[in-house]
């Protein structure tokens, strides 16, 4: 599993989210979470955009990236 699909799943589940509810927020088919979440396959970038609108987070946060420390 991705850290993209790890955090996926933890937010779909946090959400109580089948992944087909989440695949019909997206207009995709259950399959596509599924792939997503064992990191088979990742979603485009407006899918990714589309999804941390969806959680209320970055998508930052969704690809587990840290954030850039400044001095």
């Amino acid at each position: 599993m991705s850290i993209f699909g790890e955090n996926l799943y933890l937010y779909r589940t946090q959400e109580k989210l089948t992944q087909k509810q989440l695949a019909d927020k997206l207009g995709l088919s259950a399959n596509n979470i599924g792939h997503w979440e064992k990191g088979r396959t990742e979603p485009d970038i407006k899918t990714i955009i589309k999804l941390a609108d969806i959680f209320d987070v970055t998508t930052d946060d969704l690809l587990g990236r840290e954030a850039k420390k400044l001095d």
